[in-house]
């Protein structure tokens, strides 16, 4: 009677019988988990972070905007030893202006043709009235009731012309010309109204001006109808050019200039342009 007792039914199987169930139900439910989204895996990580184009590299709220100059001052009688000057800027399509602070302890970057840090006592000779350009800025504090922009860097849309000069000056090249392609001249556009530089309609004549250009060393280039370089005292009165240059208005920033290409000039307009370099340096003497 004794050999035939059931085995199963003794406290030890049970209990590894119930371990076993538990061992099988527990796998069970960690494999049916939902992997999270981004990650989990054995090998994959969450995807990098996105620089936002709305913050600075600090952290800041920043933007941009096309338009022109108004105004450039240095403070007068000011406590903030920081402060370089402020920036007066009319925003293209936009009514109303703007108020930028421009700090030393933030350098501006300037690019023409490459990025260029100028000294802030050099900043009045480069942002001139008139100026058109785009500009870039970061909140200086974002925690403060009235927000207030700082300048952190300046482009430009550079526009050729053909002309003639008319002076030379050891700062100054002036130019009596108009835009190549019977393109017109840059324009504030009106709210509303996307106008930028296009061609003037047909039949119409582009009115020619005269402008002064600021000549700056190591961003003017001086070249021949081969784009080999040249010193300025080899240009002459009178002397058909072609010319690259940021518009102001009445003047402007010269980055290049040189005589037309041969059989590329029609009155006095040419049909080829140069382009300007980056590089440190003020006005050229002579």
């Amino acid at each position: 009677m004794n050999g035939n007792r059931d085995l199963s039914r003794r406290p030890e199987a049970t209990l590894g019988g119930v371990l076993a169930f538990c061992a099988v139900f527990l796998c069970a439910t960690l494999i049916a988990q939902p992997v999270p989204p981004g990650g989990g895996g054995r090998g994959k990580r969450p995807p990098p972070k996105k620089d936002d184009p709305t913050k600075s590299v600090d952290n800041r709220p920043q933007g941009s905007d096309r338009g022109m100059i108004i105004s450039y001052k240095p403070p007068k009688d000011s406590d903030d030893e920081d402060l370089a000057g402020v920036l007066t800027f009319r925003v293209d399509g936009q009514r109303g202006i703007r108020k930028i602070n421009v700090r030393r302890s933030d350098p501006v970057k300037f690019q023409f043709g490459g990025e260029v840090e100028f000294d802030p006592e050099e900043y009045p000779e480069l942002l001139i009235k008139n100026l058109f350009c785009n500009v870039t800025w970061k909140v200086e504090d974002p925690e403060a009731k009235k927000k207030t922009r700082v300048l952190t860097a300046v482009s430009f849309d550079p526009i050729d012309i053909s002309g003639k000069i008319e002076e030379i000056t050891p700062t100054e090249f002036i130019i009596k010309g108009a835009p190549k392609d019977h393109r017109e001249w840059p324009a504030m556009s009106k709210p509303g109204d996307k106008r930028g530089q296009r061609p003037s309609e047909v039949g119409r004549r582009v009115p020619v001006k005269k402008l002064k250009l600021r000549v700056f060393e190591d961003i003017t280039k001086f070249n021949d109808a081969s784009n080999q370089p040249l010193d300025p005292e080899d240009f002459e009165l009178k002397q058909d050019v072609e010319a690259t240059l940021v518009y102001a208005g009445k003047g402007g920033i010269l980055l290049a200039v040189r005589p037309p290409v041969a059989g590329g000039a029609e009155d006095g307009e040419g049909r080829s342009g140069g382009g300007g370099r980056g590089g440190r340096g003020g006005p050229t003497g002579r």
